[in-house]
């Protein structure tokens, strides 16, 4: 699993240039989030507090809009963060 998360930071560009040894580092101290479909993982105004990274699925940022419909802002995939 810690193998999972290390990949994942490895191939993206945040963690670009980063040691391996940083990276892993980083990786042993992530913790896995099982998510369940249609959960909300974070609202508007939460603190930012966490940086988040999907090792299968996917996630949809949506906003909801003051007439209620909900807006699709993004989508990531396996492996972004």
């Amino acid at each position: 699993m810690r193998n999972n998360i290390y990949k994942v930071m490895e191939n993206s560009h945040l963690f670009e240039g980063l040691r391996p040894d940083l990276i892993n580092a980083i990786a042993s101290s992530a913790t896995r989030k099982k998510i369940a479909t249609g959960e909300v993982l974070f609202q508007k105004g939460d603190p930012a507090d966490a940086l988040w990274g999907v090792l299968s699925g996917r996630i949809v940022i949506e906003f909801g809009a003051e007439d209620g419909k909900q807006m699709v802002l993004d989508t990531f995939g396996q492996g972004e963060v």
